[in-house]
């Protein structure tokens, strides 16, 4: 098993940045690289994509992710992907601690959901939105 965000963080094929405790990753899974190993990672990512489409797989259920469909997905998790079509799957990692998240609910005042762990999945893909569209393409 792979832990995918210490890979990322120390291999230079990658295009990468820290800022703090986040790290922002262009992650490019070429076709011809097609693996079904198992990958974890101990800090939460959003994960954006921006070309091609995956088939991931939790312990729980099955994910399609495309151009546009954003996820969260918790630390600590177990997943692994195949590619849908003939084309690479390229997507923006962004790894972010638990203080972080907690820093950020403080500081807004945002209202915490309680849930327990048979409530989610691993992954939690998240609604469509103009926020996160603009957040990820910079686009004003």
């Amino acid at each position: 098993m792979i832990n995918i965000q210490d890979f990322l963080r120390n291999t230079q094929v990658f295009r990468k940045f820290e800022v703090d405790d986040l790290q922002f990753v262009e992650v490019l899974c070429r076709v011809d690289d097609d693996s079904t190993a198992q990958q974890w990672w101990h800090n939460n990512f959003f994960s954006y994509p921006i070309s091609g489409r995956l088939l991931v797989k939790t312990t729980r259920g099955e994910y399609v992710q495309g151009v546009g469909d954003c996820v969260f997905a918790k630390k600590g998790s177990v997943v692994s992907a195949q590619h849908l079509e003939d084309t690479d799957f390229c997507e923006l990692r962004i790894f972010v601690p638990d203080d972080f998240i907690r820093s950020v609910f403080q500081k807004y005042q945002l209202p915490v959901i309680a849930t327990t762990p048979d409530t989610t999945d691993t992954l939690i893909p998240l609604p469509e939105s103009d926020v996160l569209d603009t957040y990820f393409h910079g686009r004003s």
